[in-house]
């Protein structure tokens, strides 16, 4: 049996762990790629911190899934050491640069933060994402209580991310890994076009679209998520035609 391969899962924002347990409970028992979470520990110290940290502690090349938010960490890693990941997968991901309206857009949930609570950020999230047509309501309390137990720090590191990041699909475009993206088909934030944009970075890259699914793709399909990666890591490129 060849040795497993270290695969790191990063979530989005106001997610931990948690976000990924469904997943987890679909991951092929055998499977070649050994899953790692890392629920964003020193992102308060800066972009570049959590970087090197998450570098040093790789004993050598890596997978990296990254959900959202982490989709951004993802490609920031990529830029950075691009001879250390070996394989991409982003998921409800775009490589779009942030825009005034994503500085505004945070700025807003800090202040509904500081007047409501985390719960209330959560919550307009969900709205903003509209999962509620596409998540059972055990998976909307996963969200809500993941953002309850972010601690504020974090948040804002996470804030500030989003609204200060970089356009990625350089990065993609010189980085010569393998590629696979994952999104929904009634993502309100990364549909299609953001997609099809970075296709046109890395015309290479593998597109599963997911049909009756939002942006929580991990709560929402865990099944279907797991059957692509599983397809993607074990080169079996004729398992990302779902069914």
């Amino acid at each position: 049996m060849a040795e497993s391969q270290a695969c790191l899962l990063l979530p989005g924002t106001l997610c931990d762990g948690r976000l990924f347990e469904p997943l987890l409970q679909h991951w092929p028992a055998g499977a070649s790629v050994r899953p790692r979470i890392d629920d964003f520990e020193r992102l308060e110290s800066g972009v570049s911190s959590w970087c090197e940290r998450v570098l040093s502690q790789a004993e050598g090349p890596m997978d990296v899934v990254g959900f959202s938010l982490g989709g951004l960490l993802a490609l920031r890693l990529i830029a950075l050491a691009p001879q250390r990941i070996r394989n991409l997968v982003l998921i409800a991901t775009n490589a779009q640069a942030a825009t005034p309206a994503h500085r505004e857009r945070t700025e807003q949930h800090k202040a509904l933060w500081h007047a409501s609570g985390p719960l209330a950020v959560a919550r307009d999230l969900l709205e903003q994402s509209q999962a509620a047509a596409t998540l059972s309501p055990a998976a909307v309390q996963t969200v809500e209580d993941m953002a309850q137990s972010t601690p504020w720090a974090r948040f804002v590191a996470q804030c500030e991310l989003n609204a200060s990041r970089p356009e990625g699909f350089t990065a993609l475009s010189q980085w010569e890994g393998r590629l696979l993206l994952i999104s929904g088909e009634q993502d309100p934030w990364c549909g299609q076009d953001k997609q099809v944009a970075m296709q046109q970075a890395r015309p290479d890259a593998h597109w599963v679209s997911l049909p009756q699914c939002g942006h929580y793709i991990p709560l929402a399909q865990p099944e279907r998520l797991a059957q692509a990666l599983n397809a993607f890591f074990q080169f079996t490129p004729q398992g990302l035609a779902l069914s």
